[in-house]
């Protein structure tokens, strides 16, 4: 049986704030090296992400760790941020997808989207249709 001290520190140790060190994309399941408590590093811990959605977050980022049952050795990554290039001030209730290098596209409100890229904006497809019940502007 467990005892209360158990519980208390197993509570303590669930959830915890991590740096990202390193990662692997490549396997099914995003694998990172991360930093947790003074001296704490771990290893092949997953970053589990939304279905449809993908990100390989940069070394330096942030992450929330959750101990599954509270072992520190079943370390599972459900969210992680990086504060460094988050598309900042946004009005309430729109969404970003951004990028570290500043390219980013925008769902701002008013049923507007805004495409911002560096370099290039590809399309491939066998048809693209433009239906604008306006206009059309290409500069």
């Amino acid at each position: 049986m467990i005892g209360l001290r158990e519980l208390a520190r197993k509570a303590r140790l669930a959830v915890g704030l991590a740096l990202i060190k390193r990662s692997d994309d490549a396997p099914g399941i995003q694998r990172l090296q991360l930093s947790i408590l003074k001296g704490e590093v771990r290893d092949e811990v997953n970053r589990y992400q939304d279905y449809g959605f993908s990100s390989h977050a940069r070394a330096g980022a942030s992450a929330v760790a959750v101990a599954i049952g509270g072992n520190r050795n079943h370390l599972a990554i459900l969210v992680a941020d990086d504060p460094r290039y988050r598309k900042r001030d946004l009005a309430e209730g729109e969404v970003a997808i951004y990028h570290w290098e500043g390219d980013y596209i925008l769902f701002r409100n008013g049923r507007e989207i805004e495409v911002v890229a560096g370099a290039r904006v590809r399309v491939t497809a066998p048809e693209v249709i433009i239906a604008a019940s306006t206009r059309v502007q290409l500069e």
